[in-house]
């Protein structure tokens, strides 16, 4: 378990969807599968869906499949509109970290516990080296060095 401070970091999974029916439930399902795992590291996680003016029955599909929230268009507006609004409900909901990931599955949902692993073990590196009474170069080099751990 990584843990930096008792606070709890909010999560929140951003998923635009379009005529996305037949993959909806699967993608949501997924999605709870991985980020349950977070829960030990502190971190709660929500997964909000946009849904964009879809025609056929993503909507009702996602709010029966468990979304935390599932945000509507009355017409579509279009992938960049649809990442939007999901990120403004994010940002009013303050959440700590957001991730987009598409409702297709085009990504693997398995990718968000590395990634979110990654940055919490950077923050706490973070955390430590602000800790430390060491020279700015010193703690440059720490900080340099936390975030190699972000690249693949």
């Amino acid at each position: 378990m990584i843990t930096i401070n008792s606070k709890q970091k909010k999560l929140i999974v951003v998923v635009p969807a379009y005529n996305e029916a037949d993959r909806i439930v699967e993608t949501i399902r997924s999605i709870f599968s991985v980020t349950a795992k977070l829960a030990t590291d502190n971190v709660i996680s929500l997964i909000y869906v946009v849904d964009d003016g879809s025609t056929d029955n993503t909507y009702k599909l996602a709010c029966e499949a468990g979304a935390n929230r599932v945000l509507r268009h009355r017409v579509n507006q279009g992938l960049g509109a649809a990442i939007r609004t999901g990120l403004l409900a994010a940002r009013a909901d303050e959440a700590d970290i957001v991730v987009k990931l598409d409702a297709d599955l085009q990504h693997d949902p398995g990718d968000i516990f590395a990634l979110i692993r990654r940055y919490l073990m950077i923050m706490l590196m973070l955390y430590m080296a602000i800790g430390l009474r060491v020279s700015p170069i010193r703690w440059l080099l720490c900080a340099g060095s936390a975030i190699q751990f972000l690249r693949f």
